[in-house]
Parts: C-alpha cells; structure tokens; sequence
C-alpha cells in the first residue's frame, strides 16, 4: 500500500508522539521569556481580532461556561460538584429545606447551607432562610430566644 506524504507524516508522528511532546515541553520550558515576548507581541497586534474571538465564543457557548463555572464554584467552595447540587435539588423538589418554598428572588439558585465548622453540607436554602442563619451565625439558643420573643409578642 502507497502511502500518500500526509498519511505517512501521520503516522509518523503518531508512533513518535510521547518523544515529540516531550521535547517540545522541553524547549518551552528552556524558552519561556522569548515565547513569552512573541505571545505578548501577537496580542498587542491582534488584541482587537482576540477579543472579538474571545466575545464571540462566549456568546455561542454561555450554557456551557456557566456550568463549568458553577460547577468550579460549588467545587471550591464546598466540595460538590453541580451533579450532585443538582441530586440535592431534585431531593427537595426544588425547594428550600426549611420553608419549602421555591426560591423567590429571579435568576437566583438555591444556596447550599453548610456547617461552617466541618464542611458538611445540610441542604439547600432560599435566599431569605440563609440570610436569616446567617444572621444567626447558626446559633441555636439564639433562634430559640428569637422564637420566645415572637411568642410573646403576639399573645
């Protein structure tokens, strides 16, 4: 079988791949100021063309980037991923853990409520029950009084 120049470089660089990318790691690494300077030059001559790529792509792939960046986030900070926030909500019927209410506030999520002590996640909550722990820093004697209070003030 005669192998056309395109298919032989191909295969070429298939068999030698692990080499290839090595030695090109290499020689980054041993010029990383010169490749550097020619990255920054590029960008200054091109940085309106960049841009506009760079706003483009953003206006083609938004579902795709708010996943990835709600998905960076809810791994950051509490360790889940939006698989999981995602089984939490479906748990709850799309609801807040302790008023059962959906979330009224627009373009808002559920927040994910969690010990603040050990990480562990307790639920998700709406706006106005995590503003409201919050407030509280998770004291329970302090609820407790809070609940005295309203009882009698409304006998």
């Amino acid at each position: 079988m005669i192998l056309t120049k395109k298919q032989y470089k191909h295969n070429w660089y298939v068999k030698n791949r692990k080499r290839i990318l090595k030695e090109r790691k290499i020689y980054r690494l041993k010029n990383i100021k010169m490749i550097k300077k020619i990255k920054h030059k590029y960008y200054k001559k091109n940085k309106k063309k960049i841009i506009e790529k760079q706003y483009e792509y953003q206006k083609m792939n938004n579902d795709k980037l708010n996943k990835k960046r709600k998905n960076f986030r809810l791994k950051k900070l509490y360790n889940i991923t939006l698989k999981e926030y995602n089984h939490l909500l479906k748990t709850q019927n799309g609801r807040c853990a302790i008023c059962n209410d959906y979330e009224k506030v627009k373009n808002r999520n559920l927040a994910v409520d969690h010990n603040h002590k050990n990480n562990k996640i307790r639920g998700l909550l709406c706006y106005r029950c995590n503003v409201l722990l919050g407030m509280a820093h998770d004291d329970i004697n302090f609820l407790y009084q809070i609940i005295k209070y309203l009882k009698r003030t409304n006998e």
